[in-house]
């Protein structure tokens, strides 16, 4: 895997997904600086949580002073629209998240705002039309203008922001192996580069305790100490033996679906990673590609599964036996190797 050579707007990289949302902003400022009258009120920037829509506002704020921004739950809780009326440029981000009662407001606005030729700049996880629970009157006004989608960033893309994201810290990140991480990691950008900083996280917390113990294992070495894994975790093999029992392709477990096999496949799999490898809720979160929220739940409701479905219940404990098999004799391997290690340092 190789990063896709990007340009730049500001600190936003020009990629394949972004860059008509990128041109129309920069056709936005340019028409804004040079006071033409445009040929649409109001710009629509749409596409999934984490793909860059809020930087791209953001950048397009930093290149024109007299831009005001705000999100769709602000706009309804201000009374007064005299501020949102008279800026030059306006941006309302999350507008499919905008309350039923602040509806009326907008439309009055966008009204507003389209005779006095200025552009309003619209951002939403949805298209105009696929917004749900919000009246026809306002998703008509939404759509009239420039609709424009930014997609999901591939590989490549996602690979260039992160390489371009740790040269800022290279100390930090200096033994991070990116295609991996990327590998690993689903979601948007935002979920890529928390990956990241999380893991620096753990080194630095590694480091800090080599300091306080020269025995301690190197950080690339999986060991297990006071109750917890340090280092990479087995997840990948844990996965792969979870996806084939209960007959899924392992990359699914990982991806935003939410069928119930998926479902309970992510209940699995965090529950042997928890309590029979002792792994940390954000290590399992975090290559899950999931929220810790989803973490709260997850044994219960795999334990309810288990006791209204025996064929399930049979394939976790079956799991979770071999799985503790494997921990022991991986927890003796290591110690062992531990100890041949502080061995040969103190011959040294």
């Amino acid at each position: 895997m190789k990063a896709s050579s990007s340009k730049h707007w500001g600190d936003v990289h020009i990629l394949p997904e972004n860059e008509s949302a990128v041109l129309a902003c920069r056709w936005v400022k340019g028409a804004a600086n040079g006071g033409r009258r445009p040929p649409f009120s109001v710009l629509f920037l749409h596409g999934e949580h984490g793909t860059g829509k809020s930087h791209l506002v953001r950048a397009l704020a930093a290149a024109r002073d007299a831009t005001l921004v705000t999100s769709a739950v602000d706009f309804s809780r201000n009374e007064s629209d005299a501020d949102f009326a008279g800026a030059e440029l306006l941006a309302v981000e999350d507008v499919h998240r905008l309350p039923v009662v602040a509806v009326e407001r907008l439309v009055t606005l966008l009204d507003d705002r389209s005779t006095r030729r200025r552009i309003t700049v619209i951002t939403s996880a949805e298209s105009p039309f696929e917004l749900r629970g919000l009246p026809r009157r306002l998703t008509s006004r939404l759509g009239g203008g420039l609709t424009v989608a930014i997609r999901p960033p591939g590989a490549e893309s996602r690979l260039a922001v992160l390489t371009a994201y740790v040269r800022r810290r290279p100390k930090l990140f200096k033994t991070l192996d990116l295609p991996r991480l990327v590998d690993r990691t689903g979601g948007g950008y935002r979920e890529l580069l928390g990956a990241a900083d999380a893991w620096a996280l753990e080194r630095r917390r590694t480091l800090k305790s080599l300091k306080t113990d020269p025995t301690a294992a190197r950080p690339n070495r999986v060991t297990f100490r006071n109750g917890q894994w340090a280092g990479d975790l087995p997840f990948d093999d844990l996965l792969a033996d979870v996806a084939k029992a209960l007959r899924i392709p392992g990359a699914d477990v990982r991806s935003p679906g939410q069928l119930k096999s998926l479902v309970t496949a992510r209940q699995t799999f965090t529950y042997l990673a928890r309590y029979v490898l002792k792994a940390r809720i954000r290590e399992i979160t975090t290559f899950l590609n999931r929220s810790p929220s989803s973490f709260a739940t997850a044994k219960d409701d795999l334990r309810w599964k288990m006791v209204r479905d025996p064929a399930l219940h049979a394939i976790v404990t079956t799991l979770e036996s071999d799985w503790r098999a494997k921990s022991q004799k991986l927890v003796a391997r290591v110690s062992t190797g531990a100890s041949e290690a502080a061995r040969e340092d103190g011959e040294e």
